[in-house]
């Protein structure tokens, strides 16, 4: 199984038909609490891959919601809370299975993320980078079997 930690479902509907073409399925997570409560019990067998958007929505009930807008700076790093909670509560899983994906431009976000995928040894990728879906579909593919090696 492959989870993409993401509210943006629509714009990763291509990205997801080329993953199940590949064979893989694939679950979208839409916000943090969604894919915390999630993947915090996932046993490793069961995943393939966990791309985890950085800039993530929350549960809309602050009350609720394990991630505010003031803790995630504005829901800009929600995406990396989120990794370093499921860090802590489910080890056999993270960091080893996650991939950080992200569309920003901001240059001080993106040295903060590139130093959290350096910090915790795990992969980047830039919504930008990819031209295709064909293109995406052999990136993460190549994530996964260096995972599995």
């Amino acid at each position: 199984m492959i989870y993409i930690v993401d509210e943006d479902r629509r714009q990763l509907r291509a990205e997801k038909s080329e993953l199940e073409f590949r064979g893989f399925e694939v679950e979208f997570l839409g916000d943090a609490d969604i894919a915390f409560s999630t993947l915090i019990s996932v046993k490793p067998k069961d995943v393939d891959l966990i791309l985890i958007d950085v800039m993530l929505a929350a549960n809309e009930d602050s009350m609720i919601s394990r991630y505010s807008r003031s803790s995630s700076d504005n829901f800009m790093k929600t995406g990396l809370l989120l990794l370093k909670d499921l860090i802590q509560q489910n080890k056999k899983v993270f960091p080893s299975k996650a991939v950080l994906f992200t569309n920003t431009t901001s240059d001080s976000l993106l040295s903060e993320v590139r130093n959290v995928c350096t910090e915790y040894k795990i992969e980047l990728i830039s919504k930008r980078e990819y031209r295709s879906t064909f293109e995406f579909g052999d990136k993460i593919e190549s994530f996964i079997k260096n995972m599995k090696e």
